[in-house]
């Protein structure tokens, strides 16, 4: 076996495997039916979310939070590279460019935002108990400069902890075509990578998810003594607010939990998806879907809740009608000043 730079190797079998009928069964059905319809969702969804948290009108545009703003980008950016990702249905590709981009970035990239997204969440439950417990505190946390350290750190902080993995893929030339492993395949059985994965476990999953369930609890807590008035209008308001942001920790719990558990468990076992089983390609497609549908919502469980954002989507939307209807911007649309009150985030 040989190996150059970019870690394509020649088989020393003349062909590919025969990979079993039940699998490759599973990975039409779920590359086919399941995953598209989903990344769809996602996408549709987040640019709905996106028409309001982006570029607000003024009357809205200082109670956006930037933490909202990014995850919502991120939710989008994760359900658009998922697409890609999913074309990589069969386990031979007649493309060496795609077999390289499914080794090395392909699904590592949709994970990278996954942990982004929670690292986004984790800091916008954090503002949450500083506006229930210290309020004094979260108005000082609001400024620019304290808010974009923290959004460096999400970002850069995961894209660090992937770049191992990114780098440790490996295609395999066959006579009938590219065969292409993730890192997480490839090197499986290698010393490095089980330290690194336990590495992993703990800074992208372990540690952040422990400190939204600290968090949660938090918020909670501070929602049952009632150091949120509900009665007042205002804080009726950070109320809803912050029963949102619960949910939202709620939801990403209940979503990665799945996924989590059948990661640990099975994907040591699985050495590529073509020399899997069944049975684990398919409960690892039920976790993959459950993340693509809270990629889908997360954002846009802000609207639950809060009337104003419904109203603001409403008349982006019938705006964007009027400019599609007539073939120019509706000027008095335009001129309208936003007649909504807006939940400010505090």
């Amino acid at each position: 076996m040989s190996e150059n730079s970019t870690q394509v190797s020649s088989s020393n079998s003349t062909s590919f495997i025969n990979v079993p009928v039940d699998v490759a069964y599973v990975h039409y059905v779920t590359y086919t039916y399941v995953y598209p319809p989903l990344i769809s969702l996602g996408i549709m969804v987040n640019v709905l979310c996106l028409l309001v948290i982006v570029n607000p009108k003024k009357g809205l545009k200082k109670y956006i939070s930037m933490y909202v703003q990014a995850i919502a980008m991120v939710d989008l950016a994760s359900s658009i590279f998922s697409i890609p990702a999913i074309l990589g249905q069969g386990c031979l590709f007649n493309s060496y460019s795609f077999a390289v981009y499914y080794a090395y970035i392909g699904w590592n990239v949709v994970s990278t935002l996954r942990v982004i997204s929670l690292y986004l969440t984790v800091w916008i439950s954090f503002d949450r108990v500083l506006a229930i417990w210290y309020n004094a505190k979260f108005y000082r946390a609001q400024q620019n400069k304290r808010i974009i350290p923290k959004l460096v750190f999400a970002f850069v902080f995961p894209i660090l902890y992937f770049i191992p993995m990114m780098c440790s893929g490996n295609v395999t030339a066959y006579p009938e075509g590219w065969y292409s492993q993730p890192g997480y395949s490839f090197s499986l059985n290698k010393t490095w990578y089980k330290v690194y994965k336990s590495l992993l476990v703990v800074l992208a999953q372990a540690i952040p998810g422990s400190f939204l369930v600290g968090l949660s609890v938090a918020i909670a807590v501070g929602l049952l003594k009632r150091k949120i008035e509900f009665e007042k209008t205002k804080q009726n308001r950070k109320f809803y607010l912050s029963i949102t942001v619960l949910l939202i920790n709620i939801s990403y719990v209940v979503c990665t939990l799945p996924y989590s558990i059948l990661a640990i468990f099975f994907i040591n076992k699985r050495e590529g998806r073509c020399y899997s089983e069944a049975h684990i390609e398919a409960w690892l497609s039920v976790g993959i879907s459950i993340f693509m549908l809270w990629h889908a919502f997360n954002t846009s469980i802000i609207f639950v809740f809060n009337k104003d954002y419904q109203k603001e989507l409403m008349f982006r939307i019938q705006s964007l009608k009027c400019c599609y209807s007539k073939g120019k911007p509706d000027n008095e649309a335009e001129d309208l000043d936003s007649e909504h009150s807006y939940i400010e985030m505090e």
